[in-house]
């Protein structure tokens, strides 16, 4: 687990004095902001590569000989198998005269095997994008706008269990002191890029701070001094009546 606190007095700062430059409620203006944090935290947060899927389940019955990456266990017929003890060839055959061993034969046993894992292998394909789906989960919440992502994320968005929803949250309250708050307790997307996990968390906070930095530098440089540079600047933001 790891503890992150943001400074974000210039950030408000910065977001109240643009409000008040394009007339705009500081609730829009957060909004239009959360959504484009989570946009680029949907970009930036890894999808699980088809090759490494491929290499987890695509086993040829060779035994020991596999692959290191195979997955090691699956259950068949409701019992817990080793993968690498199954042999694609070799079956006893029984005969009215006789019963004997043919090494040629296919392994009834694999074609099981190979049976479910090609079913995992489907569903996997089919869910490699959850981490990103965590982020649109959450602006679907909060209900932002212009937050894209991948064909293939809708997918896995939809494949989403219960038991990982209820560990995302996007929640606003206050009208003045505007609030949205982010919440992504999914194991799986928040773990390090590094420990081969999809990065959720550097993805996350590189966006926040990268769209707070923002802020600074183009305060510094005077683009909020007009309406006209401001929505040159941030698109999404417009002048009200």
């Amino acid at each position: 687990m790891v503890d992150l606190e943001i400074e974000a007095i210039t950030f408000n700062l910065a977001a109240k004095e643009l409000a008040r430059i394009t007339g705009r409620s500081i609730s829009d203006v957060i909004k239009n902001e959360a959504a484009m944090i989570l946009k680029k935290s949907v970009k930036d947060t890894g999808a699980a590569s088809v090759a490494r899927i491929n290499a987890r389940y695509d086993y040829k019955g060779n035994g020991q000989l596999a692959p290191k990456t195979i997955i090691p266990f699956v259950r068949i017929d409701g019992k817990r198998t080793r993968v690498r003890s199954i042999l694609k060839r070799g079956k006893l055959v029984t005969t009215k005269k006789e019963s004997y061993w043919d090494p040629n034969k296919i392994n009834p046993l694999w074609r099981k095997l190979d049976a479910k894992l090609k079913a995992m292998k489907k569903y996997a394909k089919s869910n490699r994008g959850q981490s990103k789906a965590t982020w649109i989960y959450i602006a679907n919440l909060l209900k932002l706008k212009g937050v894209t992502f991948p064909g293939y994320v809708k997918k896995s968005l939809g494949l989403m269990p219960a038991s990982l929803k209820r560990k995302l949250a996007g929640t606003e309250q206050g009208d003045v002191d505007y609030v949205i708050t982010i919440k992504n307790a999914g194991s799986t997307a928040m773990a390090p890029k590094g420990n081969g996990g999809p990065g959720g968390f550097a993805a996350f906070n590189d966006a926040l701070n990268g769209r707070r930095d923002y802020f600074i530098v183009n305060c510094a440089k005077g683009a909020f001094s007009t309406v006209k540079k401001t929505l040159a600047k941030y698109k999404g933001l417009k002048v009200e009546p």
